[in-house]
């Protein structure tokens, strides 16, 4: 991959056997630089687009499901209507920061699943991010999104699907919930089900904690490592 003079090379893949709708969006911080390029576009089964992302960035790719275009609209039964509009989101959702001197990156359930997904950064020497378990057939009922056909596309997370989600909420972990120490694991409906079908993405907004398993991953700044995101690898 190649990239322009003080930008990283970016390679987002559509390997699943239908189309995808990627979305590219800057999540600004106060030192962060904003991408300007290709925010949308539609992926048909098997394609890649090449991408360069500003170092500095801070943002957010993922892929939207099932979408309709009308005119410059584009409306969207999974993963939100436009590039801008990021919640819900999919599990295709992969968060990357490159503003300071550790790039770091992961995979988050917490809007909810859509599609597998790998982050996999060119420079081998880092570590790669799966998210590999097809959760939507076994999506719980109050959760699913279905498409056309009635199959699950989607699977929300509590939060949105608006289970216990009145303000302030567990599930949401919003309001006076928004703190690591009152909003945990065990409060959150369907943790576990997001969390055992992808060990190593986030499935609540405070799954860090220790780290382990890994939800976050990181790389030398110095390596200018590009990345390859791939929705059904």
């Amino acid at each position: 991959l190649l990239a322009e003079a003080g930008g990283r090379a970016f390679k987002v893949k559509n390997d699943c056997s239908y189309t995808v709708w990627p979305a590219v969006a800057n999540y600004p911080t106060g030192t962060s630089t904003l991408y300007s390029g290709t925010k949308a576009w539609e992926a048909a089964a098997g394609s890649e687009q090449d991408i360069t992302i500003p170092a500095g960035w801070n943002g957010r790719i993922w892929a939207r499901l099932d979408c309709t275009k009308n005119g410059d609209h584009l409306s969207c039964k999974f993963g939100g209507d436009t590039a801008s509009a990021w919640e819900p989101a999919d599990n295709g959702m992969g968060n990357i920061n490159l503003t300071g001197e550790m790039d770091w990156w992961d995979i988050s359930a917490v809007p909810g699943f859509g599609t597998t997904i790998s982050v996999v950064p060119t420079d081998t020497s880092c570590d790669t991010a799966t998210c590999t378990e097809d959760l939507n057939p076994t999506c719980p009922s109050v959760l699913a999104v279905q498409g056309d056909d009635g199959s699950n596309i989607g699977c929300l997370s509590a939060c949105n699907a608006k289970i216990n989600a009145v303000e302030p909420s567990y599930n949401c972990c919003s309001g006076i919930y928004d703190d690591r120490t009152l909003c945990t694991k065990d409060k959150i409906d369907y943790y576990d089900f997001f969390k055992d079908g992808c060990t190593h993405a986030y499935a609540y907004p405070f799954d860090d904690g220790t780290n382990d398993p890994a939800v976050v991953y990181t790389c030398d700044t110095s390596k200018e490592s590009g990345y390859t995101i791939t929705f059904c690898p």
